[in-house]
């Protein structure tokens, strides 16, 4: 059981800290509209960031220094808002960037969650049929 959960900490660890890596390795912004490029970039940058540090998992380190559950990790990251700019109104689409909060939490969590194995062996399966009686013990 703890070796699941430390690799679903990971898993779930690398769903900001890769996300904050695009951007701090980036020379050009991710924001792929025509203005406030760098703007959009610095706003979406700063979600992430703010909503891990509330959490105390900022700075990002390494998971194995997580010491909260799966649980509060998921909660946590599904609570991160990440705003993006704000265009003028009755501008036109081109100006728009709600299609750039690209990242979404809950999709990456989601799938984390979906492919963790069961913890559970053969071996604690016969162990519990004998605690019950249901087969001899040999």
């Amino acid at each position: 059981m703890l070796k699941i959960r430390a690799e679903v900490i990971e898993q779930l660890f690398q769903v900001p800290f890769t996300w904050l890596t695009n951007f701090e390795r980036r020379t050009k912004p991710l924001c792929l509209r025509t203005h406030d490029k760098e703007a959009c970039d610095a706003i979406m940058y700063g979600s992430v960031a703010r909503g891990i540090q509330k959490a105390s998992l900022w700075p990002l380190t390494t998971s194995d220094k997580i010491q909260i559950s799966i649980e509060e990790m998921v909660t946590v990251l599904k609570c991160i808002k990440i705003h993006s700019l704000q265009g003028p109104r009755g501008e036109s689409v081109e100006w728009s960037h709600i299609n750039c909060k690209t990242l979404n939490m809950y999709f990456g969590v989601s799938k984390i969650l979906e492919a963790v194995g069961n913890p559970v062996l053969d071996c604690h399966r016969l162990h519990m049929k004998q605690q019950r009686g249901e087969v001899m013990e040999q």
